[in-house]
């Protein structure tokens, strides 16, 4: 084992599990997203059966913790996994600029920037530039099928 292998087992944290929908999560090229974004806390990302969401990102002191519905289609899973590390580094870059606690991201700045009554959710300014990251990056893919 290389040492960048060593030092990167404290940067991403997932399952090595096969997701119900058949793919896997690619740990290299989620490195490298996680890179390209400038993401500097752990990642920790678990699969979820979801119902109503696709991906949840959640701001902690010391990581990030993504959860990614393993019943999506391949290219849906990655761009909703490209979607919530671009969460990790909105977050992120808050904090840095303001010099808060990353935890209080979400109630402080991510819900001001709600969109107008019956948009709230997908006129957040947070949201759009999270769509446009994942979109700008569908051919990138964070999921693989096993060999």
């Amino acid at each position: 084992m290389e040492l960048d292998d060593i030092l990167n087992l404290d940067r991403l944290q997932c399952t090595g599990e096969q997701a119900r929908a058949g793919w896997y999560l690619d740990q290299d090229a989620i490195l490298d997203a996680i890179d390209e974004l400038g993401i500097k806390l752990q990642v920790r990302i678990r699969y979820m059966t979801g119902i109503y969401r696709y991906g949840t990102h959640y701001s902690h002191g010391s990581h990030h913790k993504i959860t990614l519905d393993q019943n999506r289609v391949a290219a849906d899973a990655s761009n909703t996994l490209w979607h919530e590390l671009a969460h990790c580094m909105q977050s992120e870059n808050w904090a840095n600029r303001t010099g808060k606690d990353i935890r209080y991201w979400h109630w402080e700045d991510y819900k001001q920037v709600d969109g107008e009554h019956g948009r709230r959710y997908k006129g957040n300014l947070y949201e759009i530039e999270a769509n446009r990251i994942a979109d700008a990056h569908a051919d990138f893919m964070l999921v693989a099928f096993g060999t």
